[in-house]
């Protein structure tokens, strides 16, 4: 059994905190399925990144600061925000659910490849729009 895919939003995933240890994500969710490692050559920060397919997940862990977690990405459909499911919702759905909690939106982009990204800085999360409907929530502790 997996823990709810629920995102805390500033603090963590389910009931990994970010700041945790990989051994720590593997109590939670086991061993990923997969293990690819992210070279981000503008920042100099790479991440050790976990893909869970069957979780429709993705964890990160940041290789400069004791390989520990840093940001997620969420795809699943029962992937819950304070409470709510929202994957499939609208632009405004969200954008009301964050702001009822004191997240405004912060940026809206459309994407070259067709996708709208809505940036919360506050909430520190990235919300994925394709066709109308949310697809992919990224999030962290300190924003993105």
């Amino acid at each position: 059994m997996h823990p709810s895919p629920e995102i805390q939003v500033l603090s963590g995933f389910a009931s990994l905190a970010f700041g945790a240890d990989p051994g720590e994500a593997k109590a939670v969710f086991g061993a990923p399925d997969e293990e690819t490692v992210l070279e981000d050559e503008v920042f100099n920060r790479p991440k050790l990144l976990w893909h869970y397919h069957h979780l429709a997940l993705s964890l990160f862990f940041d290789l400069n600061n004791k390989s520990l977690f840093c940001s997620a990405e969420c795809k699943h459909p029962d992937t819950l925000l304070f409470g709510e499911k929202v994957m499939g919702s609208n632009e405004k759905t969200l954008i009301e659910l964050l702001k009822k909690h004191n997240y405004p939106l912060s940026e809206k982009e459309v994407l070259p490849w067709g996708e709208t990204c809505l940036n919360f800085d506050e909430a520190g999360l990235e919300a994925y729009f394709e066709n109308k409907k949310l697809i992919a929530l990224s999030f962290s502790e300190k924003g993105l």
